[in-house]
């Protein structure tokens, strides 16, 4: 990710605004400090990795380190570049994409199966007698959908 060059560029340049943010960085220190718990053991866990092994001096001068130098440029600003976006944004359209191929695949893959169903169904419908019950009331159905296949399809799905 790309630094915002106009973040890195003001505390360094500014001494008072470099003061503020030292001065905001020690209080919020303070408060972390106090919500460890008070022990005559060593901390673990989280507040032993947080608090003791963090070294509040830079070691090649003897300035305190601030939130920026820590964390970086990029805690303080959402600053992305335009090509950044632009890559982001096709992978998102292109994961969308395949999402959708995928989709339409499932879709064609069901109907084949739906198909596969309706034409066993009505191969058992053929050997039913013509004035079975069963078949009349699909027969009758069927006049209402553009073919017995369609027709079959509707009723498989339904049972």
């Amino acid at each position: 990710m790309a630094d915002n060059p106009y973040l890195s560029s003001q505390p360094e340049g500014n001494p008072y605004l470099q003061a503020a943010i030292d001065q905001v960085d020690n209080k919020i220190i303070d408060k972390l400090s106090q919500l460890v718990p008070e022990s005559s053991t060593t901390p673990q866990g989280s507040y032993r990795s947080a608090l003791e092994t963090s070294d509040l001096k830079d070691s090649s001068e003897d300035k305190p380190k601030t939130k920026r130098s820590i964390l970086g440029n990029s805690a303080f600003g959402a600053y992305r570049s335009p090509d950044e976006v632009l890559q982001e944004e096709a992978i998102r359209q292109q994961q969308e994409h395949q999402a959708a191929i995928q989709q339409k695949n499932l879709e064609r893959e069901r109907n084949k199966q739906l198909e596969a169903q309706a034409r066993a169904f009505l191969k058992k419908l053929d050997t039913l007698d013509p004035l079975n019950s069963e078949r009349m009331w699909f027969e009758s159905f069927a006049n209402s959908c553009a073919s017995r296949l369609e027709a079959a399809i509707e009723f498989v799905k339904t049972i």
